[in-house]
């Protein structure tokens, strides 16, 4: 907004970027996270990136109604087994589903 170049280390201290890594770490890093998210509930996350798509496009009162009809829809297998990994206290083992 002000038009001023902007470095890597205060993107990351302003909350702009989530981390910086040095060159040479940026694809094992990239392979780390992308690793992570195809291990989540892959599902639920493409509903939650629908739902922020959404918020951009036609505001945050269609996001929040989106998002109350998204939990109305159940847990799907991923959903359940979130709730039993938590109660047992493990990590969940999530199939997109």
């Amino acid at each position: 907004l002000l038009g001023k170049p902007l470095s890597a280390t205060e993107a990351e201290r302003w909350g702009m970027v989530n981390r910086v890594v040095p060159a040479a770490d940026f694809a094992a890093t990239l392979r780390e996270w992308a690793l992570e998210v195809a291990s989540g509930p892959t599902v639920r996350m493409g509903h939650i990136k629908g739902q922020l798509n959404s918020s951009f496009e036609a505001g945050m009162l269609a996001s929040f109604k989106e998002e109350a009809t998204l939990l109305g829809i159940g847990g799907g297998e991923d959903g359940h087994e979130a709730m039993q990994a938590y109660i047992e206290r493990r990590d969940p083992n999530f199939t997109g589903r």
